[in-house]
């Protein structure tokens, strides 16, 4: 049994009296209120002495909450009116039943398969405008306006393990179906826009993938290496065209790699190497000219990705010694992030070069190389 309040606050813009100016006021966007409620049910059985089954249902329900403005919207997204709500006021619920089931068969020991089906109700959801590569997230809730989102994803894998429990290996396979996924239109007016539920298109999304997982567990080397490949698509009438197009989190190839030695009881060196595709994003293919404006045009949705992103991370941890009637003991952690100070793109902008009529793309990246000393006690 769980209970979860939301609020969100879109935003302010303040404006402020300068040179000699007198005006100073501020814009406030209407902030969102919503209650979760949720009671999980679950049994566990044990039909074999191979065979486990565990089912369950989780019963979710949300509650729109006032004070605020709802807006009313026709078939074309076209505001037709607004209603005040009261402040504590109750004026919308939704109701969902959420099961899930999962299953394992052990084959003996060493090897079993295993496989399952969820089915999760969000009531708060993200849309992400992947324009020019600088992503703006704006989140939702469910509303009148906005339903829930409902997944269902199935999945199955294989685990073993090897030569006496020194290695493990598994494969997993998964699919996933949404409804209700939300992105925003094309052209979309975003920044301090106080109807933007009716920049929102509404549509299904699909991701499915294949993970391999390997790990050695003994040894003074030890470490696991992930290897994962997945697509997560997006099918939403009315944006790009009517054609299908990847989400703003697809990342096809993501890749890591964890050793970790062991020097002795106290002292550890841990590393990590990722690499995974850039995110897709958004670029301009030309521009024209409207008036005294230059106005770029643009490709298709998230029709150009950032470049790979991969960096290489270590660190060094010493615990302290264990004496006997010590009432804490503590470790020392150094470490370094992106040893080999990899400039990974975090979004990229474009940029008119000066004294011609000609634009080229400028990569950004927020952070570089970096190290840090760290001290942590129990006690």
């Amino acid at each position: 049994l769980s209970s979860t309040f939301h609020r969100i606050s879109p935003g302010v813009l303040s404006l402020e009296a300068r040179n000699n100016l007198s005006l100073s006021d501020s814009i406030e966007l209407n902030k969102s209120r919503g209650l979760e409620n949720a009671l999980y049910l679950e049994v566990n059985k044990k039909i074999s002495s191979t065979l486990s089954l565990l089912a369950g249902v989780r019963f979710s329900f949300f509650y729109n909450i006032g004070p605020g403005t709802q807006f009313l919207y026709d078939e074309s997204f076209t505001n037709i009116g607004t209603i005040a709500r009261r402040k504590a006021e109750f004026y919308h619920t939704f109701a969902r039943a959420e099961p899930r089931l999962s299953t394992s068969y052990q084959f003996n020991e060493q090897s079993s398969l295993k496989g399952s089906y969820n089915r999760t109700v969000q009531y708060i959801s993200q849309a992400t405008n992947s324009l020019i590569g600088s992503p703006l997230d704006v989140w939702f809730l469910a509303s009148p306006n906005v339903k829930p989102q409902t997944s269902d994803q199935l999945s199955i894998g294989y685990f073993r393990q090897l030569s006496s429990n020194r290695f493990d290996l598994s494969i997993e396979a998964f699919h996933r179906k949404v409804k209700n996924e939300i992105d925003f239109k094309d052209n979309a007016s975003l920044l301090l826009n106080e109807e933007l539920e009716g920049e929102l298109r509404v549509g299904t999304a699909t991701a499915y993938g294949l993970e391999l997982s390997f790990s050695k567990n003994e040894g003074k080397l030890i470490g696991q290496v992930n290897f994962t490949w997945s697509k997560s698509i997006l099918d939403i009438p009315l944006v790009n065209r009517g054609q299908k197009y990847p989400s703003s989190y697809d990342r096809p190839f993501n890749l890591s790699i964890s050793p970790s030695y062991v020097v002795n009881d106290r002292k550890r060196i841990n590393a990590n190497w990722m690499f995974f595709n850039g995110l897709p994003f958004t670029s301009p293919t030309g521009r024209f000219s409207f008036g005294n404006l230059v106005v770029p045009s643009f490709s298709s949705r998230n029709g150009d990705r950032l470049p790979n992103y991969h960096r290489l991370d270590i660190g060094y941890e010493i615990e302290g010694k264990n004496k006997k009637n010590r009432r804490f003991t503590g470790a020392w952690a150094f470490a370094v992030v992106n040893v080999y100070n990899r400039k990974n793109a975090n979004f990229i902008s474009f940029r008119t070069i000066k004294g011609t009529n000609q634009s080229e793309a400028v990569k950004f990246t927020i952070f570089s190389i970096i190290p840090s000393v760290s001290y942590r006690f129990r006690f």
